[in-house]
């Protein structure tokens, strides 16, 4: 029987309104910075990606989600042996509904809002991981669909301060 592949997924929806994107600004438990992502967040176990999504966006915007999802992109974070690799859905809804209402359960998010695109391309290029080159590709008309690979050293985004290292992507956005 071959080695189990351990694996942490997790979905974020890319919600425009015209020329804005809706992102929310989060703190995590024991940290003072602030920073401003897509709306999303881990699978549950026995969880599909669509399922996770229109949960995460509900308790971090309040906004209800009309499918079906379109994956965007999707990201492969390699890890340390030994620890999980993350996969992350980047998903278009076909249409969203409601008004901006943030009741995260857990706490981590503070607000939500639309932000300028370009205002969003330089909040998603300054995330500590480096990951946001693929969402900000997109923005800008790349095909849907792209897969990018990289590498973190450590167990994964919150071990250590990043960023990852691109091993494969169609990526101009930010090397």
């Amino acid at each position: 029987m071959a080695d189990e592949l351990p694996l942490m997924a997790s979905a974020v929806a890319l919600i425009r309104r015209h020329d804005d994107v809706l992102m929310v600004e989060s703190r995590y438990p024991g940290e003072e910075a602030t920073f401003w992502a897509l709306p999303g967040g881990m699978l549950e176990r026995g969880e599909d990606v669509a399922d996770a999504l229109v949960r995460e966006v509900g308790e971090e915007t309040g906004l209800s989600l009309v499918g079906p999802y379109t994956v965007a992109a999707m990201i492969w974070l390699r890890t340390d042996d030994g620890a999980p690799d993350w996969l992350t859905f980047i998903c278009e809804p076909a249409a969203w509904d409601g008004t901006i209402d943030v009741v995260d359960p857990d706490g981590v998010t503070l607000q939500a809002a639309f932000v300028a695109n370009g205002d969003a391309e330089e909040r998603l290029l300054a995330l500590r991981w480096g990951l946001g080159a693929p969402i900000v590709e997109r923005l800008r008309g790349a095909p849907l669909g792209s897969l990018w690979t990289y590498r973190w050293n450590g167990r994964g985004p919150w071990d250590g301060p990043g960023p990852a290292v691109l091993l494969s992507g169609p990526s101009s956005a930010s090397r």
